[in-house]
Order: structure tokens, then C-alpha cells, then sequence
């Protein structure tokens, strides 16, 4: 009877392995939801500093940054000029907004979610989000049935920032503000995130180094951030 149990429990294993395997196969792209913003292209907010500061000092000055709906800002600079202080002050404002909805990656994920929550728990906080839909999300960037139920801090960087990816795709944010999205993800997910991202019809503000996301934008400007300004390096129409 026992061994007759153990087959049957290796027989269920076996056959969720194939389901997954199926899903992945059957549902090979990712898009984000739709934004809920006008498709009109508006002012949101025109971004100033005289000077950008944290609590060592003055890091940049002259800080101009009008953002538009549908835009797509890519921000560069040398290390330590502020790049990713610059983008918080850009989300605080941004989030203030009642008529828009910001969704951020930072490059420390555990300031927008709760990574002591397992990953279905964390991804499931609307009544839009089923648990199968979420599965399937999960499946496809190589998440394990064990992974989808494992606290979110115990998981690798680079399957923090999937589920993290996921959860942004799963709402309808207007604006999304991302520090170097890509940084901790395995080329094939960084595919995935390209594709997602060309068909994503919002506003994007992020930092990013990683030419093959930038390629994947279209109608996009191109920012320098230096110790005496944020400058307009390229705006390069699609």
C-alpha cells in the first residue's frame, strides 16, 4: 500500500510538471494592463530642483524634467550624481497625483512590498487578480509550484525582481518609474520584460544602462544627470 502511494503521489508530481510545462508553452507573452489614463498626450507634471540633496550633501543641480503621459525617459549618469535619489523625488511627486497611478521599482524591492509575505500573497491584493492567472504569470518566468508559496525574502534578487515585475504587470498603473529594471534579470527574462515594455502604451521614467531595453522603446528621451544639471541628450522619434 505504501509503495502504491508513493507511485501515486510521483504520478501527481509528474503530471503538475506537465501542466506547467503546457502553460508555459501556451502563454509565451506578457503585457501589462491597460493604463487608465487619457491616450492624449498631456503635461503631468513639470519636475523642478534648484538642488537635488540626500543627507550627504548637494548631488546635482538644475533639475528640469517635464513628463508627459506616454513618455519614455531613460535617465544615465556617472555614479553618486543622484540618479536613483532623483527618482524617488520623482515618485513622491508623481504619487501625490490623485488622477494618476505610479508604480515604482526601486533598487531595493523591500521598500514597495512586503517580502516577509509569501508570492501568492504578495501578487493576489485585488479582486481582479486570480490565483490561476497569477500561476500561470509565475509559471512562465520559471517559478516552481514549491517558489510560488516561499516568503518573497527568501527568494533570490533576481526572482524578487520577476515577482516584483509581475506584480506591476498585474496593475493599471499610468506611470511607471523604474531604477535599472533589468539589472538582476537572466537574459530570458529580460526578453520578456522587453516585449511587455515596447507594447506598454504609459509612461515610463527609468534608469537603465542595458542598451537592448532601451532599443525596445519607442519615441524616447534620453536625460544626462551631472553634478550641475539634468540635461536633454537625445530624444529619438520611432
Amino acid at each position: 500500500m505504501k509503495a502504491l502511494k508513493q507511485q501515486k503521489e510521483k504520478l501527481s508530481v509528474q503530471k503538475d510538471q506537465v501542466m506547467d510545462l503546457r502553460t508555459i508553452e501556451e502563454n509565451p507573452s506578457f503585457f501589462f494592463a491597460p493604463v487608465s489614463s487619457s491616450k492624449k498626450k498631456q503635461l503631468i507634471v513639470d519636475f523642478t530642483l534648484d538642488e537635488l540633496t540626500n543627507e550627504k550633501g548637494i548631488l546635482s543641480r538644475n533639475i528640469d524634467l517635464p513628463i508627459f503621459t506616454q513618455d519614455k525617459i531613460i535617465i544615465t549618469g556617472e555614479n553618486g550624481v543622484g540618479k536613483s535619489t532623483l527618482l524617488k523625488q520623482v515618485y513622491l511627486a508623481l504619487n501625490k497625483k490623485s488622477n494618476y497611478y505610479v508604480g515604482y521599482m526601486p533598487q531595493k524591492y523591500e521598500e514597495v512590498v512586503d517580502t516577509s509575505q509569501h508570492v501568492l500573497s504578495l501578487l493576489n491584493t485585488t479582486r481582479d487578480n486570480e490565483e490561476q492567472k497569477i500561476r500561470t504569470l509565475l509559471a512562465n518566468l520559471n517559478f516552481t509550484r514549491d517558489e510560488m508559496t516561499h516568503p518573497t525574502i527568501e527568494l533570490s534578487g533576481g526572482q524578487q525582481a520577476k515577482v516584483l515585475l509581475v506584480k506591476l504587470m498585474l496593475e493599471e498603473h499610468d506611470v511607471l518609474i523604474l531604477d535599472e529594471p533589468t539589472r538582476n534579470l537572466s537574459p530570458l527574462t529580460n526578453q520578456v520584460f522587453y516585449d511587455a515594455h515596447s507594447q506598454y502604451q504609459g509612461t515610463i521614467i527609468s534608469i537603465s544602462y542595458d542598451r537592448k531595453y532601451i532599443d525596445s522603446l519607442k519615441n524616447k528621451k534620453l536625460y544626462e544627470l551631472t553634478p550641475n544639471e539634468l540635461r536633454l541628450k537625445e530624444y529619438m522619434l520611432d
